[in-house]
Protein backbone atom coordinates (compact mmCIF):
# COMPACT_ATOMS: atom_id res chain seq x y z
CA UNK A 1 0.00 0.00 0.00
CA UNK A 2 1.20 3.71 -1.11
CA UNK A 3 0.96 5.54 2.23
CA UNK A 4 2.72 9.31 3.80
CA UNK A 5 5.47 8.28 1.06
CA UNK A 6 3.66 8.67 -1.98
CA UNK A 7 4.24 12.48 -3.96
CA UNK A 8 1.84 12.55 -6.99
CA UNK A 9 3.26 16.01 -8.31
CA UNK A 10 2.34 18.12 -11.38
CA UNK A 11 4.24 21.53 -11.89
CA UNK A 12 1.50 23.49 -10.60
CA UNK A 13 -1.75 21.68 -9.17
CA UNK A 14 -4.61 22.88 -6.71
CA UNK A 15 -5.37 21.04 -3.45
CA UNK A 16 -7.39 18.58 -2.35
CA UNK A 17 -8.35 16.77 0.67
CA UNK A 18 -5.80 14.46 1.01
CA UNK A 19 -1.76 15.33 2.33
CA UNK A 20 -0.20 14.25 -0.49
CA UNK A 21 -2.63 16.32 -2.78
CA UNK A 22 -2.46 18.99 -0.50
CA UNK A 23 0.94 19.81 -0.70
CA UNK A 24 0.71 21.10 -4.64
CA UNK A 25 -1.40 24.33 -3.50
CA UNK A 26 1.82 25.68 -2.79
CA UNK A 27 3.42 24.26 -6.10
CA UNK A 28 0.89 26.19 -7.87
CA UNK A 29 1.95 29.22 -6.23
CA UNK A 30 5.28 29.01 -6.85
CA UNK A 31 4.36 29.66 -10.69
CA UNK A 32 2.90 33.38 -9.72
CA UNK A 33 4.57 34.62 -6.20
CA UNK A 34 8.06 33.47 -6.56
CA UNK A 35 10.97 36.39 -7.53
CA UNK A 36 11.41 34.81 -11.13
CA UNK A 37 9.51 35.81 -14.03
CA UNK A 38 7.11 33.10 -15.04
CA UNK A 39 4.95 34.53 -17.66
CA UNK A 40 2.57 32.48 -19.49
CA UNK A 41 3.53 32.47 -22.74
CA UNK A 42 0.41 31.05 -24.87
CA UNK A 43 -2.16 30.29 -21.71
CA UNK A 44 -3.14 27.02 -23.62
CA UNK A 45 -2.53 24.43 -20.89
CA UNK A 46 -4.73 22.84 -18.18
CA UNK A 47 -4.50 20.87 -15.14
CA UNK A 48 -6.53 19.33 -12.57
CA UNK A 49 -5.57 17.07 -9.53
CA UNK A 50 -8.56 15.03 -7.39
CA UNK A 51 -8.81 12.32 -4.96
CA UNK A 52 -11.61 10.06 -5.03
CA UNK A 53 -12.95 6.78 -4.07
CA UNK A 54 -13.87 4.24 -6.23
CA UNK A 55 -15.48 1.31 -5.16
CA UNK A 56 -13.77 2.11 -1.75
CA UNK A 57 -10.44 2.33 -3.07
CA UNK A 58 -8.82 5.95 -2.92
CA UNK A 59 -7.69 7.11 -6.08
CA UNK A 60 -5.33 9.97 -6.93
CA UNK A 61 -6.10 11.08 -10.24
CA UNK A 62 -3.98 13.67 -12.22
CA UNK A 63 -4.16 15.68 -15.54
CA UNK A 64 -2.24 17.51 -17.78
CA UNK A 65 -3.14 18.90 -21.34
CA UNK A 66 -1.19 21.07 -23.47
CA UNK A 67 -3.69 23.30 -26.00
CA UNK A 68 -2.49 24.31 -29.93
CA UNK A 69 -5.33 26.62 -31.86
CA UNK A 70 -6.38 28.27 -28.68
CA UNK A 71 -7.40 26.77 -25.05
CA UNK A 72 -10.90 25.70 -25.79
CA UNK A 73 -9.79 21.78 -25.96
CA UNK A 74 -7.77 21.66 -23.44
CA UNK A 75 -10.03 23.76 -21.21
CA UNK A 76 -12.80 21.44 -21.90
CA UNK A 77 -10.60 18.35 -20.74
CA UNK A 78 -9.79 19.95 -17.64
CA UNK A 79 -13.31 19.94 -16.40
CA UNK A 80 -14.33 17.08 -18.50
CA UNK A 81 -12.23 13.98 -18.20
CA UNK A 82 -12.43 13.25 -14.53
CA UNK A 83 -15.73 12.75 -14.43
CA UNK A 84 -16.11 10.72 -17.73
CA UNK A 85 -13.06 8.31 -16.50
CA UNK A 86 -15.47 7.67 -12.86
CA UNK A 87 -18.36 7.14 -14.73
CA UNK A 88 -16.96 4.48 -16.96
CA UNK A 89 -15.00 2.90 -14.07
CA UNK A 90 -18.40 2.33 -12.13
CA UNK A 91 -17.16 1.68 -9.00
CA UNK A 92 -14.18 -0.62 -10.25
CA UNK A 93 -10.52 0.26 -9.22
CA UNK A 94 -9.09 -2.96 -10.86
CA UNK A 95 -6.09 -2.35 -13.12
CA UNK A 96 -7.98 -3.46 -16.15
CA UNK A 97 -11.40 -1.32 -14.91
CA UNK A 98 -8.95 2.42 -14.93
CA UNK A 99 -7.56 1.64 -18.39
CA UNK A 100 -10.68 0.89 -19.96
CA UNK A 101 -12.33 3.53 -17.89
CA UNK A 102 -9.28 5.95 -19.49
CA UNK A 103 -9.89 4.70 -23.15
CA UNK A 104 -13.40 5.50 -23.33
CA UNK A 105 -12.75 8.86 -21.59
CA UNK A 106 -10.49 10.29 -23.94
CA UNK A 107 -12.80 9.04 -27.10
CA UNK A 108 -15.96 10.58 -25.21
CA UNK A 109 -13.59 13.75 -24.81
CA UNK A 110 -12.44 13.98 -28.35
CA UNK A 111 -15.91 13.31 -30.01
CA UNK A 112 -16.94 16.43 -27.88
CA UNK A 113 -14.69 18.68 -28.64
CA UNK A 114 -15.59 18.16 -32.13
CA UNK A 115 -19.09 18.71 -31.85
CA UNK A 116 -17.93 22.42 -30.22
CA UNK A 117 -19.16 24.65 -32.91
CA UNK A 118 -16.03 26.49 -35.02
CA UNK A 119 -13.71 24.63 -32.59
CA UNK A 120 -10.58 23.48 -34.37
CA UNK A 121 -8.41 23.52 -31.28
CA UNK A 122 -7.01 20.37 -30.11
CA UNK A 123 -4.70 19.19 -27.19
CA UNK A 124 -2.03 16.83 -26.15
CA UNK A 125 -3.76 14.75 -22.72
CA UNK A 126 -2.04 12.86 -19.77
CA UNK A 127 -4.48 11.24 -17.57
CA UNK A 128 -2.70 9.62 -14.07
CA UNK A 129 -4.39 7.27 -11.61
CA UNK A 130 -3.02 6.34 -8.73
CA UNK A 131 -4.57 3.36 -6.55
CA UNK A 132 -3.07 3.86 -3.09
CA UNK A 133 -4.77 0.68 -1.85
CA UNK A 134 -3.45 -1.21 -4.74
CA UNK A 135 -0.34 0.17 -4.76
CA UNK A 136 -0.75 0.94 -8.61
CA UNK A 137 -0.62 3.63 -11.41
CA UNK A 138 -2.31 3.57 -14.15
CA UNK A 139 -1.58 6.12 -16.76
CA UNK A 140 -3.40 7.00 -20.37
CA UNK A 141 -2.15 9.71 -22.89
CA UNK A 142 -1.99 11.44 -26.30
CA UNK A 143 0.59 13.81 -27.82
CA UNK A 144 3.82 15.08 -26.13
CA UNK A 145 2.47 15.75 -22.34
CA UNK A 146 4.91 13.03 -20.64
CA UNK A 147 4.64 11.37 -17.04
CA UNK A 148 7.96 9.89 -15.36
CA UNK A 149 8.11 7.87 -12.83
CA UNK A 150 11.12 8.42 -10.36
CA UNK A 151 12.13 6.71 -7.36
CA UNK A 152 15.67 5.36 -5.09
CA UNK A 153 13.99 2.12 -5.87
CA UNK A 154 14.27 2.86 -9.65
CA UNK A 155 18.32 2.50 -9.38
CA UNK A 156 17.94 6.48 -9.32
CA UNK A 157 16.36 6.35 -12.87
CA UNK A 158 13.72 7.78 -14.22
CA UNK A 159 10.77 5.36 -15.81
CA UNK A 160 8.46 6.70 -18.68
CA UNK A 161 5.31 5.70 -17.50
CA UNK A 162 3.67 7.40 -21.02
CA UNK A 163 4.15 7.40 -24.46
CA UNK A 164 5.49 10.19 -27.18
CA UNK A 165 4.00 10.62 -29.92
CA UNK A 166 5.92 13.24 -31.28
CA UNK A 167 6.08 12.22 -35.46
CA UNK A 168 9.67 13.07 -35.21
CA UNK A 169 10.35 10.41 -32.37
CA UNK A 170 8.05 7.66 -33.48
CA UNK A 171 8.58 5.53 -36.63
CA UNK A 172 4.93 3.77 -35.74
CA UNK A 173 3.36 6.73 -35.82
CA UNK A 174 4.81 8.22 -39.18
CA UNK A 175 4.23 4.91 -40.88
CA UNK A 176 0.63 5.03 -39.61
CA UNK A 177 0.07 8.96 -41.02
CA UNK A 178 1.37 7.35 -44.29
CA UNK A 179 -0.94 4.81 -44.69
CA UNK A 180 -3.78 7.47 -43.97
CA UNK A 181 -2.54 9.27 -46.95
CA UNK A 182 -0.64 12.09 -44.67
CA UNK A 183 2.00 14.26 -46.23
CA UNK A 184 5.04 14.44 -43.61
CA UNK A 185 7.24 17.44 -43.99
CA UNK A 186 8.74 20.61 -41.81
CA UNK A 187 7.49 24.08 -42.06
CA UNK A 188 8.83 26.62 -44.02
CA UNK A 189 9.94 29.69 -42.05
CA UNK A 190 10.07 32.68 -43.19
CA UNK A 191 13.59 32.65 -44.60
CA UNK A 192 11.95 30.38 -47.15
CA UNK A 193 13.55 27.12 -45.52
CA UNK A 194 12.16 23.89 -43.85
CA UNK A 195 12.61 23.93 -40.20
CA UNK A 196 11.61 22.64 -36.81
CA UNK A 197 9.85 19.51 -36.27
CA UNK A 198 8.78 17.20 -38.79
CA UNK A 199 4.45 17.20 -39.37
CA UNK A 200 1.66 15.95 -41.12
CA UNK A 201 -0.15 18.11 -43.56
CA UNK A 202 -2.75 18.97 -44.04
CA UNK A 203 -3.23 20.39 -40.64
CA UNK A 204 0.66 21.00 -39.91
CA UNK A 205 0.41 18.88 -36.23
CA UNK A 206 3.73 18.42 -34.58
CA UNK A 207 1.98 15.11 -32.37
CA UNK A 208 0.15 12.08 -34.04
CA UNK A 209 -2.15 11.96 -31.37
CA UNK A 210 -4.32 14.25 -29.50
CA UNK A 211 -7.89 15.34 -28.59
CA UNK A 212 -9.31 17.32 -30.82
CA UNK A 213 -7.69 18.79 -34.23
CA UNK A 214 -11.16 18.87 -36.02
CA UNK A 215 -9.26 20.37 -39.28
CA UNK A 216 -6.80 16.89 -39.21
CA UNK A 217 -9.36 14.30 -38.09
CA UNK A 218 -8.47 12.26 -40.95
CA UNK A 219 -4.94 11.75 -39.50
CA UNK A 220 -5.34 12.66 -35.76
CA UNK A 221 -5.93 9.56 -33.07
CA UNK A 222 -7.59 9.96 -29.65
CA UNK A 223 -6.39 6.26 -29.24
CA UNK A 224 -4.52 6.89 -25.60
CA UNK A 225 -0.94 4.84 -24.79
CA UNK A 226 -2.21 2.84 -21.40
CA UNK A 227 -0.53 1.26 -19.24
CA UNK A 228 -0.21 -0.05 -15.66
CA UNK A 229 2.53 0.05 -12.92
CA UNK A 230 3.19 -0.98 -9.59
CA UNK A 231 4.71 1.36 -7.79
CA UNK A 232 7.15 1.47 -5.22
CA UNK A 233 6.91 2.49 -1.86
CA UNK A 234 8.70 5.68 -2.14
CA UNK A 235 8.17 7.50 -5.52
CA UNK A 236 7.85 11.14 -7.17
CA UNK A 237 5.75 11.11 -10.31
CA UNK A 238 6.47 13.93 -12.54
CA UNK A 239 3.62 15.30 -15.33
CA UNK A 240 4.58 17.75 -17.48
CA UNK A 241 4.15 19.31 -21.03
CA UNK A 242 6.97 19.60 -23.77
CA UNK A 243 7.92 23.08 -21.81
CA UNK A 244 9.48 21.15 -19.14
CA UNK A 245 11.07 18.02 -20.68
CA UNK A 246 12.34 20.35 -23.66
CA UNK A 247 13.99 22.33 -21.23
CA UNK A 248 15.81 19.73 -19.16
CA UNK A 249 17.59 16.51 -19.32
CA UNK A 250 15.69 13.15 -17.55
CA UNK A 251 19.10 13.08 -15.08
CA UNK A 252 18.10 16.76 -13.64
CA UNK A 253 14.68 15.97 -13.28
CA UNK A 254 15.70 12.50 -11.46
CA UNK A 255 18.30 14.66 -9.02
CA UNK A 256 15.57 17.11 -8.36
CA UNK A 257 12.91 14.37 -7.78
CA UNK A 258 15.16 12.57 -5.60
CA UNK A 259 16.79 15.51 -3.23
CA UNK A 260 13.47 17.91 -2.80
CA UNK A 261 11.92 16.99 0.33
CA UNK A 262 8.32 18.38 -0.93
CA UNK A 263 6.56 18.41 -4.08
CA UNK A 264 6.41 22.15 -3.96
CA UNK A 265 9.76 22.11 -3.49
CA UNK A 266 10.40 20.21 -6.41
CA UNK A 267 8.04 21.80 -9.05
CA UNK A 268 10.39 25.14 -7.69
CA UNK A 269 13.08 23.96 -8.77
CA UNK A 270 12.25 22.02 -12.18
CA UNK A 271 10.92 25.40 -13.07
CA UNK A 272 13.52 27.68 -11.78
CA UNK A 273 16.17 24.83 -14.15
CA UNK A 274 14.15 25.00 -17.06
CA UNK A 275 13.57 28.70 -17.54
CA UNK A 276 17.68 29.32 -16.28
CA UNK A 277 18.39 26.95 -19.34
CA UNK A 278 15.76 27.65 -21.65
CA UNK A 279 13.93 31.09 -20.84
CA UNK A 280 9.93 31.15 -21.33
CA UNK A 281 9.96 29.33 -25.22
CA UNK A 282 6.52 27.49 -24.14
CA UNK A 283 4.35 26.90 -21.88
CA UNK A 284 5.19 25.13 -18.21
CA UNK A 285 2.11 22.55 -16.69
Amino acid sequence: MVQESMEVMTLDDEGSSCDAVTHLQSAMEINYESGFDFRVKKGEDAHDLRREVIGGEPVVLAMVADGHGGSAASAFCRDFIFDAFLERANGDASAESLQAAGRDAFHRAHAEVHAIPGCTAGCTLTLCAVNEQRGELTCCNVGDTLAYLVSSELAGTAQMVSADHRIDHSEEERARLKALGGNLGKAVGPDGQPGGPIRVFPGGLAVARGIGDADCADFVSCEPHVETRTLPDDFVLVVATDGLWDGTTLKQVTRIALKARTPEATAEKLLKLSVKLCGLFDDMT
